[in-house]
C-alpha cells in the first residue's frame, strides 16, 4: 500500500494541503449537486409521463376547475423540469474546468509527498499518469508562449526608456509570466528527480531517462526587469527563440519515456486517479450536507467567468 494510501489518508482531508482540499470539497460538492437533480428530473419526469396519462378526457367539456387544476399540475411539472435541466446543464458547463484544476493540484501534491508515485513513474508503471504528464507539459508550454506574447504586447506599448515597474500593467503581466515560467520550470526539475530516482531502483545499465538541463524559464523572465522596456523587447525575443528548442526537446523527452510504460496485465494503468477517488470518499464523509448548495453556487460563480 502505498504511503499516501496508509497515512495522509487516514487523516484526510485534514492532512492536504489547504487549496488542494478546498478543491477536493468542490468538486464532491459538484458530483452530490448533480446526483440530486438527476434523482429530483426521474421524479419530475415520472410524474409528468402520470400526468399525461391521467388527462381527464374530453379535456374541452370538463369543469373549468378540473382543467384549471390540470393544467396548473401540468405547468408546475414543466417548469420544475426546466429548472433541474437548467441547473444540471450548469453543473455540466464547469464540471470539466474543476476537474482540471483538481487533477493538476493533485498532481502536483504527490509529486512532492509520494515516494511510491515517483517510484511508479521512474520504472514505467503509470501509463496514464505519464500520458497526462505530456498534456500537462504541453499546455504549460502553450500558456507561457501565450504570456511571452502578451509580455511582448506590454512591452512594445511603452517607451523605449521606460523600465517594467514604471508602468502598472506591464509590471503584472510581467509577474505573472515569471509565475508561469516557474511552473514550466518546476516540471523539468521533477522530470530529473524521476530520472534519479530510475538510476537509483533499477538495475545497472537499465535507466532509459536522462538529466535535462535545467531551463530557466523564470531567470531569463526576471532578467527583463533590469532593461528598459526597448532593450527588454529585443532579450525577450533572444530568450523566446533559444528557449523554445529546449523546450521542445523536454517535451520530447517526456512523450519518449511515456510510451515505454505498460501497466502489467491486471494492474491499474494509473496511480493519480485512483488517489483522487479515496480522497473523495473521505471528503464525501467529512462534507456538511447543509454546505453543499452554497458551495455548488460558489463554485459555478468562480468558475464561469473561465468559460
Amino acid at each position: 500500500m502505498s504511503n499516501t494510501d496508509a497515512t495522509t489518508l487516514t487523516n484526510a482531508p485534514f492532512a492536504l494541503p489547504k487549496a488542494l482540499r478546498e478543491l477536493l470539497r468542490r468538486d464532491v460538492a459538484l458530483t452530490l449537486s448533480h446526483e440530486r437533480l438527476s434523482a429530483a428530473l426521474a421524479e419530475v419526469e415520472q410524474e409528468a409521463a402520470l400526468l399525461q396519462k391521467t388527462r381527464p378526457p374530453f379535456m374541452f367539456l370538463q369543469p373549468k376547475s378540473t382543467r384549471s387544476d390540470y393544467n396548473r399540475q401540468l405547468l408546475g411539472a414543466s417548469e420544475s423540469l426546466t429548472a433541474i435541466t437548467g441547473g444540471l446543464e450548469k453543473l455540466d458547463r464547469v464540471r470539466p474546468l474543476l476537474t482540471a484544476w483538481v487533477e493538476d493540484e493533485l498532481e502536483t501534491h504527490l509529486r512532492g509527498t509520494d515516494l511510491d508515485y515517483l517510484a511508479g513513474l521512474a520504472t514505467h508503471r503509470w501509463p496514464e499518469d505519464w500520458e497526462r504528464w505530456s498534456r500537462r507539459f504541453g499546455m504549460r508550454l502553450l500558456r507561457l508562449n501565450e504570456f511571452v506574447h502578451a509580455l511582448n504586447t506590454e512591452l512594445a506599448r511603452l517607451p523605449v526608456l521606460m523600465m517594467i515597474d514604471e508602468d502598472e500593467r506591464a509590471l503584472d503581466v510581467f509577474n505573472r509570466t515569471v509565475k508561469v515560467g516557474a511552473a514550466v520550470d518546476a516540471e523539468v526539475h521533477f522530470l530529473n528527480r524521476v530520472a534519479d530516482t530510475q538510476r537509483r531502483v533499477l538495475p545497472l545499465g537499465e535507466d532509459t531517462l536522462k538529466r535535462q538541463a535545467v531551463l530557466g524559464s523564470e531567470a531569463g523572465i526576471q532578467r527583463l526587469r533590469s532593461f528598459p522596456a526597448g532593450q527588454a523587447v529585443k532579450v525577450l525575443s533572444e530568450f523566446a527563440t533559444n528557449h523554445q528548442m529546449q523546450l521542445q526537446q523536454v517535451r520530447g523527452v517526456i512523450v519518449t519515456e511515456g510510451a515505454l510504460a505498460v501497466a502489467p496485465p491486471g494492474t491499474p494503468r494509473g496511480y493519480v486517479l485512483r488517489q483522487w477517488e479515496s480522497l473523495r470518499k473521505l471528503v464525501r464523509l467529512d462534507l456538511d450536507p447543509d454546505s453543499i448548495d452554497q458551495l455548488v453556487a460558489d463554485t459555478e460563480k468562480l468558475l464561469e467567468g473561465h468559460l
